[in-house]
Order: structure tokens, then C-alpha cells, then sequence
């Protein structure tokens, strides 16, 4: 998890992978993250994916907080059953 956060991994769930990097050339700076969410289109799954969708929301808002603004997003976000609406 992000920065002064409380919401650490737990029950199994994979932790991310990040990654802090700054441009040599223009000092702009990016967070780069690797996300192995829940798998499964059972309710305990969806349930749990969701979680993990919110705890992230919470480590992005501490690193704007920050004064990080530009992100990478990679991995394997199992958005089974996901549907808009």
C-alpha cells in the first residue's frame, strides 16, 4: 500500500509492486504499479475485488497528497463480471 497507509494486504491477497521514477531529462515524476487483483466471478470474489479497487482509490489520493499526479496502472485486474451500470 500507499505512503502512511493502514490498509495493508492481508488474507492471501497479493500485494502491489511499486515503483517511484522521475524523468532525468525533465524531473517529472511517476508512479508505476504492478496489481494482481481477486480472480473469480463468485459474490466473495466480486466482493473482494471491489475492496481492493477502493483501497487502491485511497493509496492514489495519498500520493497526490503527495504531489504525485501521473500513475501507471499494469497487472492482471481479473474484471470478471465486471459490466458498466
Amino acid at each position: 500500500s500507499g505512503p502512511n497507509s493502514r490498509i495493508d494486504c492481508y488474507q492471501g491477497l497479493r500485494p502491489a509492486l511499486i515503483g517511484y521514477f522521475e524523468d532525468k531529462q525533465t524531473s517529472k515524476k511517476f508512479i508505476f504499479m504492478v496489481l494482481h487483483l481477486k480472480a473469480g466471478g463468485d459474490q466473495r470474489a466480486i466482493e473482494t475485488r471491489y475492496f481492493q479497487y477502493e483501497v487502491l482509490k485511497v493509496v492514489l489520493s495519498e500520493y497526490r497528497a503527495r504531489g504525485y499526479n501521473d500513475f501507471i496502472i499494469v497487472g492482471d485486474l481479473n474484471s470478471t463480471e465486471y459490466t458498466l451500470g
